[in-house]
């Protein structure tokens, strides 16, 4: 685990690979050549409003997830910690007045020290208006200051209250139900020491609006989503939220459970942006149908249908950790067979969609109740997909499909790590492969790069493309490969 450096969601995973025996996907063994690569992303730097609180989600990659802690040493902020999952924890902390300050958090395993992540806080003084809702007020009666509240937002909206240009809600404690969003330019985040709760949002023509630090949580049917956006809708931010269907821990053991989930976040407009969240307990994870929109250091944990679904364009999918795939029903009537990333069209092709440093895990936790068997990884089984790069991904699951494209043009596949999952739960005709073949209707796939990737098993039916320096790894140095990891303890 040494080797390991945590930042994810606003912490990412940064991981250190030497690799040695490089092949060609076709060739014979060559002589072996040591390569060294780091898969990174940029500095993080988390963007909250003065007075409001920031939640920072924090998962790391270990064997036995229990081991791991996390704490912030530096600065002396107002901080709670906990743990919402094995080896997944939630970080509150209060912000006080504008400024940036920079936070050292430590990572723990087994109690002891093994690494520590540095970020920057910036607050910001709201540029407008400043208003306060509090779900125990049960009228309209104030005027929106803190002595003085608004009732629930979802009261408040549904009043007919439009809010001004660049004014920030801030909410209270409390349930403030099922809200509908129908103005633009404006911003609803958490009050410090505070830890508002919506059980829904959808956003109805709305514009330039930024939902912040909020715990998004209810008991939704399968066809709601947690988070809605309809096709007029854009430049909506979602960030440092927590979005999770309302599940019990005992619940897990049925299937049934599948059946009264709400999916996380869908997005049909353009322009969008959900970074920096938490998104659990849900049927599919984030469905983008609009264009531009971008979606980055979330972390969706046990998800019962897809983690991603895309079907727009020029769309951004970046340092994200996807993992604990549940519930087995692919051979069953209107069962779905799951994927870590998914994307289709029937009609034109999806263009210039962008997958990197991402890191997709079929199942992390052993202990999960209910594990899902057919996992696929980052796939497009109707395209075609056009001008795409998936590249220095993190891709682990037992099924074959870790990386495949069912007709792809002037696509590039680069420095991405497809293996078996370590845990090795369910048994294949194959491990894992870096797929890139003809479409279903037997249109070729032309253009594309494949190249410096590592990974068990190669199938590519691809004309006039680049294909060099990917890596075979055979099964012992695969196991090597867990062992320095951090994945055999």
């Amino acid at each position: 685990m040494t080797n390991f450096k945590y930042k994810f969601v606003f912490l990412w995973i940064l991981l250190l690979y030497q690799c040695t025996n490089k092949i060609a996907p076709s060739a014979q063994n060559q002589s072996s050549t040591n390569t060294s690569e780091l898969i990174s992303s940029h500095d993080s730097i988390i963007q909250a409003e003065e007075n409001s609180n920031t939640l920072i989600f924090l998962s790391s990659v270990a064997e036995n997830l229990h081991s791991l802690s996390y704490s912030l040493v530096s600065p002396k902020l107002k901080t709670t910690t906990q743990m919402v999952q094995p080896g997944i924890a939630m970080m509150l902390i209060s912000n006080g007045g504008s400024g940036q300050s920079s936070l050292e958090i430590e990572v723990f395993k087994n109690k002891k020290p093994i690494n520590k992540i540095q970020l920057k806080l910036l607050t910001k003084k709201p540029k407008g208006k400043i208003s306060y809702c509090n779900p125990s007020v049960k009228n309209m009666t104030g005027d929106g200051t803190l002595d003085h509240p608004y009732p629930s937002l979802a009261q408040l909206f549904d009043s007919g209250y439009m809010p001004e240009e660049n004014e920030t809600i801030y909410l209270l404690n409390g349930n403030h139900g099922d809200v509908t969003v129908k103005s633009s330019q404006f911003n609803i985040v958490s009050y410090k020491e505070n830890y508002p709760r919506l059980r829904s949002i959808s956003f109805q023509s709305a514009h330039h609006v930024k939902v912040s630090g909020i715990t998004i949580i209810s008991k939704l049917p399968q066809n709601a989503n947690l988070v809605f956006a309809d096709s007029l809708s854009s430049y909506i931010e979602i960030s440092n939220c927590h979005i999770a269907d309302d599940v019990e821990e005992n619940e897990l053991a049925s299937k049934d459970w599948k059946n009264y989930v709400a999916s996380g976040i869908y997005m049909k407009g353009n322009h969008n942006r959900i970074i920096n969240n938490l998104i659990q307990l849900v049927f599919h994870g984030i469905q983008f149908d609009g264009d531009e929109n971008l979606f980055s250091c979330n972390i969706i944990d046990r998800f019962c249908g897809d983690a991603i679904r895309n079907t727009g364009n020029k769309n951004v999918y970046s340092n994200n950790f996807l993992s604990n795939a549940l519930i087995d029903d692919y051979y069953e009537p209107y069962g779905n067979h799951d994927d870590l990333f998914q994307a289709w069209t029937h009609d034109k092709p999806i263009e210039h969609i962008t997958i990197k440093d991402n890191i997709a895990i079929s199942i992390l936790d052993s202990e999960i109740q209910n594990k899902s068997k057919i996992v696929q990884g980052i796939v497009c089984f109707d395209g075609f997909s056009d001008h795409w790069i998936i590249e220095d991904n993190v891709v682990y699951t037992d099924h074959p499909h870790g990386i495949a494209l069912f007709g792809a043009t002037n696509c590039t596949i680069r420095n991405n790590k497809v293996f078996r999952n370590p845990k090795r739960m369910f048994k294949f005709e194959s491990d894992p492969w870096i797929m890139v073949r003809s479409h279903k209707d037997n249109r070729e796939s032309v253009g594309n790069v494949v190249e410096d990737n590592i990974s068990n098993v190669y199938r590519l039916e691809t004309a006039h493309s680049k294909i060099s320096n990917n890596i075979i790894l055979d099964s012992i140095s695969q196991n090597k490969w867990y062992e320095k990891h951090g994945w055999k303890e």
